[in-house]
């Protein structure tokens, strides 16, 4: 009972975190949480700055390198319901030289576990709903100038001192070349985590592969990416992305700080908070 206990509080902030990421930037959503139906209340806030080499944004033709300064949080108002919000401000340099700067479009989104339960809560499911609103110029490229939904369902697994996860769903995107059109766009995450350390420190990895699909309107986006991250209830994180196909960043990289309360560690970092003794 003790050991079961102690494995339960190991993977809880990973589940209600989900070691979010950014799979195939601007294509899907940005943000992947995954609640837990034994997680307790909380949040988590965090700051981090990103660079993609090669970006290429849904709808446009050309590549760029696009910086990024994001803050982004969650709240979990009730075990297994996880609301999160995010906000950046982007810098695109293109190959000519010009460069253009400005807000970033901010996104909304909310999970929900479903009310199934596992062998000792080793397995968790839930399904999501995110918006993203038009707040970025399409002047120069930073948005689309479009209103986007998407919906997801997210399945996370305990394997040993592995959390497995997988998500899939669709994004609608709004298309700013076609009036009152739309692009419907398949995206996939696979995640494997790792947690470990003791009670007051606590290293994490995560290993990803994550994919828009090609569309209509937009090719294909796949790419991989690798994180560390070291913390307890204040964390830090870093991630390198290598892209597969061309829409893809060539490379990528991000380092990230947050902080969390109650059973929670930042959304992005994805680092357990264990209770002293644990």
């Amino acid at each position: 009972m003790k050991r079961s206990l102690r494995f339960k509080k190991r993977w809880v902030a990973l589940a209600v975190c989900g070691l979010g990421s950014t799979p195939a930037r601007g294509a899907v959503p940005e943000t992947w949480i995954v609640p837990d139906p034994a997680a307790a209340p909380g949040g988590g806030v965090e700051i981090g700055a990103s660079l993609d080499r090669g970006a290429v944004p849904p709808f446009r033709a050309g590549a760029r390198d696009r910086g990024r300064a994001l803050l982004q949080g969650a709240w979990a108002p009730t075990a297994g319901v996880v609301l999160d919000a995010r906000a950046d401000w982007i810098r695109d340099a293109h190959p000519d030289g010009t460069v253009a700067t400005g807000p970033g479009d901010l996104e909304l989104g909310v999970l929900a576990a479903l009310p199934f339960r596992s062998g000792a809560r080793r397995a968790a499911a839930a399904l999501g709903w995110r918006a993203k609103l038009p707040d970025a110029s399409d002047q120069g490229g930073l948005g689309s100038d479009e209103a986007d939904v998407a919906l997801l369902a997210v399945a996370a697994l305990d394997a040993g001192p592995l959390r497995l996860a997988a998500a899939g769903g669709m994004a609608v995107l709004g298309n700013p070349l076609e009036s009152a059109g739309q692009d419907d766009v398949p995206f996939l995450l696979a995640r494997c985590a790792w947690a470990g350390g003791g009670p007051a420190v606590v290293p994490a990895a995560r290993l990803e592969a994550r994919a828009a699909l090609a569309s209509r309107w937009n090719p294909a986006r796949v790419e991989t990416a690798l994180a560390l991250g070291w913390g307890r209830r204040w964390t830090v994180a870093a991630e390198a992305v290598v892209g597969i196909t061309p829409a893809a960043p060539d490379l990528g990289v991000a380092i990230r700080a947050g902080w969390g309360s109650g059973a929670w560690s930042p959304v992005q970092a994805g680092l357990p908070a264990r209770a002293a003794g644990d």
